[in-house]
């Protein structure tokens, strides 16, 4: 049986987002940028399945704190198969919080997330969490998914200084990594501009296996098969025009489009 992992009680969120105090900031939160390259990098492929890329943000450190809160744009459909990390302690526990849209404004609404993975991440520095217990998180076209990864703690993961939130650090054609915030577990104090230090392994889709959709403002999820409607303020289905599919609000289905 794979290991359980008991969730630390979260804090009360504050209810404002705080200022960068440094009386507040710990000992090694630094505000310094890091003096390395931030250019676009391109995807690696892995050792295992040839057709499986790996995105990189960096590993360059410089800071770090708890976590990070941080979006993916997707420009072809995709599954996330695996995140690494990076991390200054030894196999720490590892969360992975997922909203879609945009995680701004929801920084300490712990209600608007929903927690994708807890396990353990495997080494120290680089390191990999476990594979077996990562459900794939699906990303459809032109989507935009928030992530928030944290160890369980006030300290463990290491990031680098950025320099502006939003802005895109590194991309190749089907998903770019933006620089985002540090944060203080669980869903507190946050530092801007933060760059997540990691790796994103992914395989392209039919676009009609992704993605798990949810309301951005809510961050309710559906199923594979549907999406948020906002006019109906539910999960509808999934209709591809590509795929000579349209959907039909008296049926509350998938019909064959016309024409």
């Amino acid at each position: 049986n794979p290991p359980q992992f008991k969730l630390n009680p979260p804090a009360i969120p504050q209810s404002t987002r705080p200022t960068n105090s440094p009386s507040l900031i710990p000992v090694w939160e630094s505000k310094t940028p890091s003096s390395g390259p931030s250019l676009i990098r391109e995807p690696h492929l892995s050792n295992g399945d040839d057709s499986e890329k790996e995105l990189i943000s960096t590993y360059a450190g410089g800071s770090g704190l708890s976590g990070n809160m941080f979006a993916l744009k997707a420009s072809n459909c995709i599954a996330i198969t695996k995140i690494d990390v990076n991390t200054v302690i030894r196999d720490p526990i590892i969360e992975v919080w997922i909203r879609s849209g945009n995680y701004r404004g929801h920084e300490f609404e712990r209600a608007s997330w929903t927690l994708h993975y807890a396990g353990l991440a495997n080494g120290l520095g680089p390191s990999k969490i476990t594979r077996e217990l990562f459900e794939p998180i699906y990303l459809d076209d032109s989507s935009e998914l928030s992530l928030y990864v944290t160890v369980q703690g006030e300290t463990g993961m290491r990031y680098t200084v950025g320099q502006q939130e939003g802005r895109v650090f590194s991309k190749n054609e089907d998903l770019a990594i933006l620089e985002g915030i540090g944060v203080r577990y669980p869903f507190g104090q946050s530092f801007s501009p933060r760059v997540w230090n990691g790796a994103i392994s992914y395989v392209p889709t039919s676009c009609l296996e992704s993605p798990t959709h949810a309301s951005p403002e809510e961050g309710r999820l559906c199923p594979k098969s549907k999406k948020w409607n906002i006019n109906k303020q539910k999960c509808v289905p999934r209709c591809r025009r590509r795929y000579g599919l349209t959907y039909s609000r008296s049926l509350d289905q998938c019909v064959k489009a016309s024409g």
